[in-house]
């Protein structure tokens, strides 16, 4: 006579759960998407498979040492395995450390807090701004500052402004304004 055992995962230990990254964390451009996968185990360190469980991302607060608000809008999928691809994506160039939640439950260990580095996409003409007085007689000098920004508004790292040229084109005008269509951008080519 034979026998067969169904055994199903017990619930979630937040201790044994965790993300699958790499130790420095994500780093991704703004309004590119990453992923990651979620592990979500039981006490005995069995899978949660066959379960639905309920992934949410929120900020670290180091303040109050718990979970912060909401990362952002994440789609994340379950693998049946007990493991959850997490995707997403985030126009603001920033760094923030991060937690998930399983079930409503975060997981805040030392081991569980993870890092996003969102870093600038780029440079986009159409976003950079320009201050500064922009009229001047003949003669006279003219100081601007030009933000250079990404398609998102993110002002753009100092690399990609060492990496870049602007040159300003058109300024013998006779109004003597100095618009944004008159600003070039070239890329310099490293050797």
């Amino acid at each position: 006579q034979k026998w067969s055992m169904d055994v199903h995962p017990t619930d979630v230990s937040l201790e044994k759960c965790h993300a699958v990254l790499p130790s420095t964390g994500i780093t991704a451009r703004a309004g590119e998407s990453f992923e990651f996968e979620v592990v979500v185990k039981d006490m005995w360190d069995n899978p949660r498979n066959r379960t639905d469980d309920k992934i949410e991302l929120f900020e670290f607060n180091y303040t109050a040492m718990q979970r912060g608000d909401p990362l952002g809008v994440f789609q994340v999928t379950p693998t049946g395995t007990g493991t959850y691809m997490v995707k997403g994506e985030q126009r603001v160039a920033r760094q923030a450390r991060f937690v998930f939640a399983v079930n409503g439950q975060a997981a805040a260990g030392q081991h569980q807090i993870y890092h996003l580095n969102i870093v600038p996409n780029d440079i986009s003409v159409d976003h950079c701004t320009v201050s500064g007085d922009n009229k001047a007689a003949v003669g006279q000098y003219v100081a601007l500052l030009i933000s250079l920004r990404d398609r998102f508004g993110n002002v753009c790292s100092r690399q990609q402004q060492q990496e870049s040229e602007i040159s300003v084109r058109g300024i013998a005008k006779v109004a003597g304004f100095v618009a944004l269509d008159d600003l070039v951008l070239t890329t310099r080519i490293s050797s």
